[in-house]
């Protein structure tokens, strides 16, 4: 074993409110060397190369970086002693700031939910008056939510200045040349003595403050003889504090993983210093295989895993580096993939687990009421499980109801769902529901907001049994445990004291859950994904760093509110050059324990997850002049194992094949609106998922009327003024519009209620103007003879084998020529003409049947439905065949309100628009759905295929079908 001690003569001051007397210190500073990884190094310096002393850690406090960087050093030392059969003491390693962290006298130190709840009273009840340069927004809405996120800015701040051993205030105070301004640390320091203040009131101390004070009498676990900080480059000083007084009565060694040459390159607790780094140069060896590109986070788990096959490495060998967590999802898939099981000792946020999203559903469904959260609630699958366990309901039917029930309703919120219940038949599914969660989330009269949310929870998961073989099930245990623990938390903590409403109580127990992580089962893992700072503690002969990109190795401080860089510096806090000094020591630590027998490879991604551009990490560029160029053309060069852009496909096809579900009325068609003409005529492929299948996009995202909507609110009103003889036979426009605007108000307050929101009352006015239109447009007509004989008239015919029906909108009669006019009401926002929305230029894929001509000059039809109107008609009386068919234009646009008739339609027409019909009956009972359009104006379908649409189709299951074999 090769150790350099050095020992470093310092002084220290007790605290300005200690009374004991000034004691002189001595440091001892050990250079390890650097050319074995820092484990083996710190195992060979506390038990030597030979058989290990039992008593050999006894008395022993060991300081260590990181909690792996402790389990790593335990493992390692377990694993020397076993070898020679020696049984050591048990070694607990803690963290520097554990010297500072805890109880301090009699008073309990407040936990994070006491401190986040502290602030948030304090800033609800604050004056904002007299704190004008740290709020000069007066009319900012101080919600909760603004409170409890304002507070953990401010803590945050507090917990930085106390790593350093300064609060705010004295901050304020003491440093008044570095503060840009001053008046606003003024308003900061003065909230932060009321919120201590407050916490004192309720027998609290604050951790940050109990954090400086234990730093002038640290306390060590009973029995410690030793102190030694083993390899921590980058300590709080707080701690170094505690460290430094400690000193005084039991020795203290800093172990450095370095060799004795660099010693002025390291201050006397091993940090490195920034001037000596700056400048530094890490010699890599084979840099043109060991410095790598990739392009997204995808393709760097992919590069990863091939370059380290490529060297048989076993997976015990292996120590991989993911500084950038957005790398992290496609390194676990990539590793999986290839039969190697990695594991994530940083653990999974809560916030990611369905037990969370369970809870903060419970809690928007509570606090909110709105429409969305009522969804959310009940779309949640524990939700759908606890509801078809406790009253039978299907999901698929229950979310389909709740799906039509909002788009035909548009609720803004629970009230307004109870409320359309009420009116709305046929949603029972809905209202059983909602009955069935009632009694699930109904707080108890005695309950607290925990109390009542452990009942929820309680009753949501009676049915559900557990396995401890099944991964999910553990997951599920753990979390429901954090959750628990939350819970007897706020029940046991002073939050209560602050009288929050009980919807503020519940965001702040969400939110504490949301910053929790929580430890998945090793479950058999072989290779750990450490970030940067463990890296350094990781005895594999090959190192693998993902994520070498700037902004992640080196860490970047993010833009602070208060502490810029250059104040930073000025107080001593940790800033860029530190962070910088610290990473390049650690990659030169490395790489330098590996020269010799392993190897450091370095991977830089292009691009983040987002498609963002990433900058390779400047620690890629400490190499000498002469290999810069090579270096920059490496890492700002095309990514290594970049995806060749293949043509899109997909990765199963569409089996459209009817289920066995369906009724044999719906997959033998004999019934068809004449409406499907149309459909069947787009493309007939489309037509067989919309008519046979009856698929349709259905959601619940709706905010205001559709075309369809709308279409109906036009249709049902102008239906009712022809109900109205006075009405519909009257000439007086203004009469009409009248009548018409009560009629849509009626409609909207039926199908809406009486409280529209705006968008709905914009829509409500964008109808009445249109109304307006109709009158005038109706009252002409009138006048000029025309008289309403048929409203939303049925007809029904059958055409090749197809039972065709219909219902007629409208159908006017000249008292003095007696020209019959079948009328189609047309609400879309343009107007249209009858003979170009049933007739199209013919193309290749135009069948027989569909042909026509007119003037001579070859068409195609697209739309049958005013003929056949006629053709139905006729059938029942002849004199209806020279019916003139037209559109009753409504569109966005008043002025082109009118009624548009197709004068040029003839008999001919007549005759070649039944033959198509018939054409396209036969089709469809022979089953003949294919082949499928190309593209279609409004595809209803266009999300399915995001590929060409014969790809993506299972074709011969389907010819099966429509031959008749299937």
């Amino acid at each position: 074993m090769t150790c350099y001690p050095d020992k470093t003569l310092a002084t220290s001051q007790d605290s300005p409110t200690a009374s004991a007397p000034f004691h002189a210190m001595t440091i001892e500073r050990v250079f390890l060397g650097w050319d074995e990884p820092v484990v083996t190094k710190v195992r060979r310096h506390l038990l030597g190369d030979g058989p290990p002393d039992p008593a050999a850690l006894g008395g022993l406090l060991m300081l260590v970086p990181t909690q792996q960087s402790g389990r790593r050093l335990r493992q390692a030392l377990t694993a020397y002693a076993a070898q020679y059969d020696v049984h050591l003491g048990y070694l607990r390693p803690q963290l520097p700031i554990d010297l500072v962290r805890g109880a301090d006298g009699v008073t309990p130190v407040a936990t994070p939910i006491e401190c986040s709840a502290a602030w948030a009273r304090l800033l609800l009840d604050t004056d904002y008056t007299g704190l004008a340069a740290l709020f000069p927004a007066r009319d900012t809405e101080h919600s909760f939510g603004w409170a409890l996120a304002t507070g953990r800015l401010i803590q945050n701040l507090r917990h930085q200045l106390a790593a350093a051993g300064l609060t705010i205030r004295k901050v304020s105070a003491e440093h008044l040349d570095a503060l840009e301004e001053p008046d606003r640390w003024a308003d900061i320091a003065r909230l932060e003595l009321r919120y201590l203040d407050l916490l004192k009131a309720v027998d609290r101390c604050d951790p940050a403050e109990s954090r400086i004070e234990q730093s002038f009498s640290p306390r060590v676990p009973q029995g410690t003889e030793r102190v030694i900080l083993a390899c921590a480059p980058d300590p709080d000083a707080v701690a170094l504090q505690a460290l430094e007084r400690l000193s005084t009565d039991v020795p203290v060694q800093v172990l450095i993983h370095a060799p004795a040459s660099m010693a002025d390159s390291f201050d006397e607790w091993g940090r490195p210093v920034a001037s000596r780094w700056q400048a530094a140069t890490i010699a890599i060896p084979d840099a043109e295989h060991n410095i790598l590109l990739a392009g997204t986070p995808a393709e760097q788990g992919r590069l990863l895993v091939r370059t380290l096959l490529a060297d048989n490495y076993s997976p015990v060998d292996i120590g991989v580096g993911v500084p950038d967590p957005d790398v992290v999802p496609f390194l676990l898939a990539e590793l999986r993939r290839q039969g190697i099981e990695p594991f994530d000792p940083n653990g999974v946020p809560v916030a990611q687990h369905p037990l969370f999203t369970l809870v903060d559903a419970y809690r928007g469904l509570l606090d909110n009421g709105r429409y969305d959260s009522l969804a959310s609630f009940l779309r949640h699958p524990d939700v759908l499980d606890f509801l078809a366990a406790g009253v039978a309901l299907s999901p698929r039917a229950l979310l389909s109801d709740l799906d039509m029930f909002q788009n035909a309703h548009l609720p803004a919120d629970l009230t307004d769902v109870r409320s359309r219940l009420k009116n709305a038949p046929g949603f029972d599914t809905v209202a059983a529901a909602l009955k069935h969660i009632d009694t699930a989330v109904r707080s108890s009269a005695d309950g607290t907001p925990a109390s009542d949310m452990r009942a929820f929870l309680q009753s949501m998961f009676a049915h559900r049994t557990l396995s401890a073989d099944e991964p999910a099930d553990a997951d599920f245990g753990t979390v429901a445990q954090l959750v628990a623990d939350v819970l007897t938390e706020y029940e046991e903590s002073c939050v209560p004291s602050f009288a929050l409403d009980e919807a503020h109580v519940r965001t702040l127990l969400v939110e504490h859950l949301r910053a929790l992580r929580y430890e998945v089962p090793r479950m058999g893992a072989e290779i750990d994904l450490e970030g940067w700072l463990e890296l350094h503690w990781n005895d594999a002969p090959c190192l693998a760093i993902t994520g070498m990109n700037e902004g992640r190795v080196p860490e970047s401080l993010t833009a602070d509110p208060f502490l810029p860089n250059a104040l930073r510096v000025q107080l001593g806090l940790r800033c860029d050059d530190d962070r910088l000094a610290r990473d390049v020591y650690m990659m030169q630590a490395m790489v330098e324990s590996r020269r010799a027998n392993g190897r450091t490879c370095l991977i830089a991604g292009k691009t983040g997850s987002s498609g963002d551009p990433l900058r390779p990490s400047r620690l890629l560029f400490t190499c000498g002049d002469a290999e810069l160029p090579a270096r920059a053309r490496r890492v700002f060069g095309a990514p290594e194992g970049s995806l060749i852009s293949y043509p899109a496909s997909t990765s199963f096809l569409l089996r459209p094949s009817p289920p066995g579900d369906i009724p044999a009325a719906r997959v033998n068609l004999s019934r068809l609106a004449v409406t499907g003409f149309k459909d069947y005529l787009a493309c007939p492929f489309r037509f067989y998922l919309k008519r046979v299948l009856r698929m349709e996009a259905l959601d619940d995202l709706k905010q205001e009327m559709d075309t369809l909507d709308f279409g109906s609110l036009m249709h049902e009103v102008l239906s009712r003024m022809a109900q109205n003889s006075d009405a519909c036979n009257s000439s007086d426009a203004a009469l009409l519009t009248r009548f018409l605007h009560t009629q849509a108000d009626g409609w909207m307050t039926m199908h809406f209620g009486t409280s529209l929101p705006l968008n709905l009352q914009m829509q409500l006015n964008a109808a009445r103007e249109r109304l307006s239109a109709v009158a005038r447009v109706h009252a002409a007509r009138v006048a000029e003879g025309w008289e309403t004989i048929l409203v939303e008239h049925p007809v029904e015919a059958t055409i090749g084998g197809l039972t065709v029906h219909g219902q007629i909108d409208r159908v006017d009669r000249h008292r003095d020529t007696g020209d019959i006019c079948i009328l189609d009401y047309k609400t879309s926002d343009n107007g249209h003409e009858p003979d170009k929305e049933h007739l199209r230029n013919p193309s290749d894929s135009t069948r027989d049947y569909a042909s026509t001509t007119v003037a001579g000059k070859a068409r195609a039809w697209k739309d049958l439905q005013l003929p056949l109107y006629i053709h139905m008609l006729a059938e029942g009386n002849a004199e209806w065949a020279d019916a003139i068919p037209g559109y009753f234009n409504i569109p966005a646009s008043t002025e082109e309100t009118a009624v548009r008739e197709w004068r040029t339609f003839t008999p001919e027409l007549l005759t070649s628009a039944v033959t198509c019909a018939t054409g396209v009956a036969e089709d469809i009972i022979a089953r003949r759905y294919w082949p499928p359009a190309s593209r279609v104006d409004n595809d209803d379908f266009e999300s399915l295929f995001t590929v060409n649409l014969e790809s993506s189709v299972d074709y011969d299951s389907f010819l099966e079908y429509m031959e008749g074999t299937a």
